[in-house]
């Protein structure tokens, strides 16, 4: 088990961090964490009914 503060690190960092050190899981836990903590992000597409070759 490491000391490292994985809050204090920015995204760019901790995986950065989980790269190198890849025979630790507490980093790569602690980042799935924070993604799944976070609002998903959902993208509206056009209505593509109304393009389609049937009418």
């Amino acid at each position: 088990m490491s000391n490292v503060n994985y809050a204090a690190m920015s995204d760019r960092e901790l995986k950065r961090y989980i790269l190198t050190h890849q025979d630790d899981r507490e980093p790569f836990y602690a980042y799935m964490d924070r993604r799944h903590s976070r609002p998903h992000q959902v993208t509206a597409l056009p209505d593509v009914m109304r393009y389609s070759s049937s009418n």
